[in-house]
């Protein structure tokens, strides 16, 4: 019975300490190095699609609709991105 039991305790010990390790998936971390596509073009700023939603971006040069762009960070609720 306690073989049992500390069997049981160490599989739920490898599951736990294997999903700790995961990269982040969600929040502005799990966003950052991702890629978008930019779907209305402007001069420094525009609009992108990402993961279902679309955000407003500031980017140090133009963007043309189309376009992929890499997502650097986040201010003001507006994505950083970059070519």
């Amino acid at each position: 019975l306690y073989i049992l039991i500390l069997l049981i305790c160490a599989l739920f010990y490898w599951l736990i300490w294997r999903a700790m390790r995961r990269p982040v998936t969600t929040g502005i971390e799990g966003m950052i190095g991702g890629v978008a596509q930019v779907i209305q073009d402007g001069k420094g700023t525009g609009k992108v699609f990402f993961k279902g939603e679309i955000w407003d971006v500031i980017c140090a040069e133009d963007l043309a609709v189309g376009e992929s762009v890499e997502i650097t960070g986040l201010e003001r609720m507006k994505l950083l991105v970059r070519k």
